[in-house]
């Protein structure tokens, strides 16, 4: 994915996203082209929609049925993240609408960046911050969870890079995947992972333990230790080490058990 090394390529990565969930599309140009066209149209009705241009953008969004309404009641699932899908159904997940937010302003020469916030990707829309599936502008103050100070809430705020927007999509997809017991597309997603964090021996080693994880659940017990015992040997954590080498010691002796 050599677009994460691009800025401003939030969409064009959130198309590879969903050609990961859909590996059968027939004409992937066709649908990327068909995607940009409807991410214009949805730009030429915002240009019209407010005397406020970011607020045009919400607005635009909100009168192609992208409401609050339609998106909390829904059963979350790997579609909610494919922007397809999301287009098609006016329904998706923060961090794919999130990228919708970021095409319409965009392509309306407006700024626009996502934000990593802890538990609900949010999007800063001409240095105002919006949640994106409410489509409503965000006061920084309601933010501030107890105990945090505003210089905690400030590095929640940073700007989210195109890697790790697109690494968190493929984790949202990850955490599906592993929900429903589904190990050997989580592995997929893990190799995915490791193809972008390749230089991030910190990342890596968390999802060597991943990897270890998966492999344990598909009773394959000698790959899952050869994974733990890399976690072990990248990672910097010596809590992380530690749990990898016992997981490695554990495997090593309901193997010789196999034997």
């Amino acid at each position: 994915m050599d677009a994460v090394a691009r800025p401003d390529s939030e969409v064009e990565l959130a198309l590879l996203v969903a050609q990961i969930i859909e590996p059968s599309l027939q004409d992937p140009a066709q649908f990327t082209q068909d995607i940009y066209a409807q991410l214009q149209e949805l730009a030429t009705h915002a240009k019209r929609a407010h005397e406020d241009p970011a607020q045009g953008v919400l607005e635009s969004l909100r009168q192609a049925g992208f409401n609050q309404e339609n998106q909390t009641q829904q059963v979350i699932t790997a579609q909610h993240s494919h922007l397809g899908w999301v287009l098609k159904n006016q329904q998706g997940i923060p961090i794919s609408l999130a990228a919708l937010v970021m095409a319409v302003a965009r392509n309306c020469g407006l700024s626009a960046w996502g934000i990593n916030f802890p538990g609900h990707f949010l999007v800063s829309l001409e240095n105002r911050l919006v949640d994106p599936l409410s489509l409503q502008f965000v006061d920084e103050a309601e933010l501030l969870k107890r105990g945090e100070t505003p210089a905690d809430l400030g590095r929640h705020l940073l700007p989210a890079s195109p890697k790790s927007f697109v690494l968190r999509m493929l984790n949202n997809l990850k955490a599906y995947q592993m929900a429903h017991q589904l190990w050997s597309g989580a592995l997929d997603l893990i190799d995915y992972q490791a193809a972008i964090c390749a230089d991030d021996n910190a990342l890596l080693a968390t999802l060597d333990y991943e990897r270890g994880q998966c492999w344990v659940q598909l009773g394959a017990y000698a790959v899952a230790a050869e994974a733990f015992m890399r976690c072990a040997e990248k990672t910097a954590e010596p809590e992380l080490a530690r749990q990898a080498q016992e997981r490695v010691a554990q495997l090593r002796r309901r193997t010789e058990v196999l034997h």
